[in-house]
């Protein structure tokens, strides 16, 4: 899942569908896929104005970002398991399921690459400037870029694990307030050893600054920031159903984790640009092809609606306060325009 720059449309790639939710409006656009080209990542340009999504086919589709009409197609020569456009909207570099990582631009044209990790998922970020990128994989390292060149500037380094970043997978990276600090989430597929959940480094310097000691050592996925990089969300897997968790990066501390109790664990999170609005995935239960989507007001932790996804059927939004409306219609309802509007009223964006 990620969010348009501006919070007004939420792309999503659920089982074997990837689309976009307007929030406000409840306009729904989708891209229908087979299971042969299930939606594994999607990710919003700067401007919003593409949409990129990421296949198990080893393809990537370039789609309009307001309607989710599709642009162009190309395949960067692997699976696709991270994504970062650079400031001119028309790059970007993606990280692949070998290990390496390089930039191409959104008509299937690669402009440079290299290996950059020795294995394993790489997930990718982009700086404010472009000038860097920070990577971070399967093979417990994070490491920093200058761009575009894809030159290695600094493998970062915990002093308590060495240049194994934990000494467990990472599979979320971003940088921080002012691009100053780089953010790291560690998974771990066996849980039992407390090795910490998220990791801060200095962008500069490269050594250590913050910790999050895991509960159960199993780690955090699908970290996102948020909020000028005040805030983060991620997944929480040390804690039972594995919520999405709420995260203060300037006081390092828990604000709330968010899952409904009939969720078996969450599967991604989202978090809106100011920070105020958290999504959350679930796995699919009682044989459902598609997960619950839930919004949730992030500073308060309550539950604004949750979204059942249908294959081949409208799809319904059920409101905390037990209003049902139907999303994605001819007309559509506004749906979350009042209760986005008294979040943000409430909690003014700083």
């Amino acid at each position: 899942m990620d969010f348009a720059p501006d919070g007004s449309r939420l792309a999503l790639a659920l089982g074997h569908a990837a689309g976009i939710v307007e929030p406000g409006s409840g306009a729904l656009h989708g891209l229908p896929v087979n299971r042969y080209t299930e939606p594994r990542l999607v990710r919003f340009s700067r401007d919003g104005a593409t949409l990129l999504v990421a296949t198990i086919d080893k393809r990537v589709h370039v789609l309009d970002g307001a309607d989710a009409r599709p642009l162009a197609l190309f395949e960067p020569g692997g699976m696709v398991t991270g994504a970062a456009f650079l400031p001119d909207n028309q790059r970007v570099l993606l990280g692949l399921w070998d290990g390496s990582l390089g930039i191409w631009d959104i008509a299937g044209q690669r402009l440079g690459g290299t290996q950059g990790h020795i294995y394993g998922e790489v997930q990718v970020a982009v700086s404010a400037d472009g000038t860097r990128a920070v990577s971070a994989a399967d093979d417990q390292t994070v490491r920093l870029w200058e761009l575009p060149a894809l030159r290695q500037v600094r493998l970062f380094v915990d002093e308590r694990y060495g240049i194994k970043a934990a000494q467990s997978m990472m599979r979320g990276v971003a940088f921080g307030a002012g691009d100053a600090t780089v953010l790291a989430s560690a998974w771990l597929l066996y849980c039992g050893t407390l090795r910490p959940t998220l990791l801060q480094f200095d962008a500069a310097g490269g050594q250590i600054l913050q910790r999050l000691p895991g509960a159960l050592g199993c780690g955090a996925e699908s970290l996102v920031v948020a909020a000028r990089g005040r805030r983060a969300a991620f997944v929480n897997r040390d804690l039972p159903n594995r919520p999405a968790a709420y995260f203060d990066l300037e006081t390092w501390r828990m604000l709330g984790t968010f899952g409904a109790a009939e969720d078996r664990r969450t599967s991604a999170v989202a978090l809106s640009p100011d920070g105020l609005l958290l999504v959350s995935a679930a796995v699919p239960v009682n044989g459902a092809a598609l997960p619950p989507i839930r919004f949730w007001d992030a500073p308060a932790g309550a539950l604004i609606a949750t979204v059942t996804p249908e294959v081949g059927r409208p799809w319904t939004v059920a409101f905390a306060d037990g209003r049902r409306e139907e999303l994605g219609g001819r007309t559509p309802a506004p749906l979350f325009a009042a209760a986005l509007a008294q979040l943000r009223a409430r909690v003014p964006a700083q």
